[in-house]
C-alpha cells in the first residue's frame, strides 16, 4: 500500500518584534558603549561638578535614565533622535558646540583620557549630549561621543553646567552631600568655595547683619 504523502502546515512568517513596536529596522539603531563612561564625581572649580544633591537625586536620574532613556536610545535610528528628529524633543539629543568643547576637554583630563584620545573623540562634531533623566528640577545630562551607530558614554552633567544658566544652576555648584565635604577634605571649604558667589547676600544681611566680601572670600 503506498504511503500517503503527509504535507507540512504551512506556518505564516512572524514579524520582527521592532517592527511591531513601530521601530524601522533593529540593525540601524543606535548601540551603546560604556567601556569609557565614568560616574565618579568630580570638580573643576569655578567651571564645573556632576556631584549629585542627595541619595534621592542620585536614584531619580538613575531609575529614569536606566529605565527610560537608554531604551529610548537604543529603540531608534540617530536621524529619529538628531536635531530635528522626531525623538528629539525627548531627550534633547545635540552636539556639544566648539564654544563649549574647551570644558568638555578639560573634564576629559580631570577623568585622566589621554592627549590623543581627546583628539579623537573632538574632532568631528562627534561630542553630543542628551537628557538622561525627564522631568527632574535639575535636568542631568549626559555627555557622549558617536562613531556611527555606536554611542560611547563618557560623563554625567549632573547639574548642567556644560551649558550653564546661573538662574537654574543655583545651589547645584556645592552641594553638602560632595564627598570632599563630608570626609573634612574639602580645599575649598570655608574661605574660597565659589559656590558663596550664589548666595543670597540680602537674605544674609538681614539674619546676620554681615555682609559678603568677595575678595576676602568670607562672609
Amino acid at each position: 500500500m503506498k504511503n500517503k504523502e503527509i504535507i507540512a502546515p504551512s506556518i505564516p512568517r512572524q514579524k520582527k518584534i521592532g517592527a511591531e513596536l513601530g521601530y524601522s529596522g533593529l540593525d540601524s539603531c543606535l548601540s551603546l558603549n560604556f567601556s569609557e563612561f565614568h560616574i565618579n564625581p568630580i570638580l573643576l572649580k569655578d567651571e564645573f561638578n556632576n556631584h549629585f544633591k542627595d541619595n534621592e537625586h542620585f536614584s531619580l536620574v538613575m531609575s529614569c535614565f536606566l529605565g527610560k532613556i537608554l531604551p529610548n536610545i537604543t529603540a531608534h535610528k540617530y536621524s529619529d533622535i538628531c536635531e530635528g528628529g522626531s525623538q528629539n524633543k525627548t531627550i534633547h539629543f545635540h552636539t556639544v558646540d566648539d564654544e563649549h568643547l574647551e570644558l568638555v576637554n578639560k573634564i576629559l583630563k580631570e577623568y585622566g583620557f589621554t592627549e590623543s584620545r581627546i583628539e579623537q573623540m573632538l574632532e568631528g562634531g562627534r561630542i553630543f549630549s542628551f537628557s538622561a533623566c525627564l522631568g527632574h528640577v535639575a535636568p542631568a545630562r549626559i555627555v557622549c561621543h558617536k562613531i556611527g551607530n555606536i554611542v560611547c558614554l563618557l560623563f554625567f552633567d549632573t547639574n548642567h553646567h556644560i551649558y550653564i544658566n546661573e538662574r537654574l544652576v543655583k545651589e547645584t555648584f556645592f552641594y553638602e552631600s560632595c564627598p570632599k565635604y563630608l570626609e573634612n577634605n574639602c580645599s575649598y571649604m570655608p574661605t574660597d568655595c565659589f559656590a558663596f558667589e550664589y548666595l543670597d547676600k540680602k537674605k544674609i544681611a538681614d539674619s546676620f547683619g554681615y555682609e559678603y566680601l568677595p575678595s576676602e572670600g568670607r562672609i
